[in-house]
């Protein structure tokens, strides 16, 4: 064999390995990790009562997932002929405006990639002076909030404590609890992303839980969109809901968008 042929098969060797070595330390991760799936229920004889959340106060926070939800919302109301409730977009707490009836106040909270940095935003400014203007109350985070090294156990029980906190201090708000979104593709962190999810839906049964990626992933027939990933199962977004393989399009929007109502609604009775 000429010296080329051999440094040729070493090059091989050493990438076949390579690839041999993550795989197999994806696998250790995943399964160090591991949170038995939970699937999501879809809900049967939710209303869509756009009416009755006119009359509810609601503070969300989010980022740009939560941005298309909003925009699909508006077409809700538009669609329907039904008034808008009065949104305000606010940076801290001093900016909400008073009045009587309905409204839905809205904020970017914390950075994306950090959970943490969400987490203490929406603590913050519940803790401010939200909670005084408010019926129901909800963050969610992001689908860039799960990288490679993201704990999904540890950002789960970040968020409960957050909530629990909050639920102890200001029992007149009902706090909803959120699954994260999902992408159409990106298998290894969209199993992370369902680990999360899957921890909410177990051990959160006795809450009011916005099940976005249950709405995300199921299509119109009530098919689901999910795949594996070194045989553990995750949930993705349905590709018709998709404008970018992560953000929703108009469609998407407007799927999710009937479920915060329904959810919303669920919370205020």
């Amino acid at each position: 064999m000429s010296r080329w042929k051999k440094l040729l098969v070493t090059a091989i060797v050493t990438v076949v390995a390579v690839g041999a070595i993550a795989v197999g330390g994806l696998y250790l991760t995943l399964k160090q990790r591991a949170v038995e799936y939970a699937s999501p229920t879809s809900p049967t004889g939710r209303q869509t009562d756009l009416a009755a959340l006119r009359g509810t106060r609601v503070f969300f926070g989010h980022q740009s997932v939560g941005d298309n939800i909003l925009g699909g919302l508006a077409r809700l109301f538009d669609d329907s002929g039904t008034p808008r409730p009065p949104v305000q977009k606010i940076s801290t707490a001093a900016e909400v405006t008073q009045g009587a009836g309905g409204r839905l106040i809205h904020a970017q909270i914390g950075r994306n990639g950090n959970p943490a940095s969400k987490f203490a935003a929406f603590d913050a400014l519940m803790r401010a002076g939200m909670a005084d203007h408010v019926d129901v109350a909800l963050m969610k985070l992001c689908y860039v909030d799960f990288g490679r090294r993201t704990d999904p156990r540890d950002v789960f029980e970040h968020y409960r404590r957050t909530m629990t906190a909050l639920e102890r201090d200001f029992p007149k708000v009902t706090f909803i609890y959120t699954t994260v979104p999902l992408r159409t593709t990106d298998g290894y962190r969209n199993n992370l992303r369902t680990q999360f999810n899957s921890l909410v839906r177990r051990e959160l049964r006795d809450k009011v839980v916005f099940d976005i990626a249950e709405v995300e992933s199921r299509s119109p027939d009530g098919s689901r969109a999910t795949g594996s990933t070194l045989g553990f199962p995750y949930e993705q977004l349905q590709a018709g809901y998709a404008s970018d393989g992560a953000h929703l399009n108009r469609k998407g929007a407007q799927v999710v968008a009937e479920a915060f109502v329904a959810t919303v609604n669920e919370a205020a009775q």
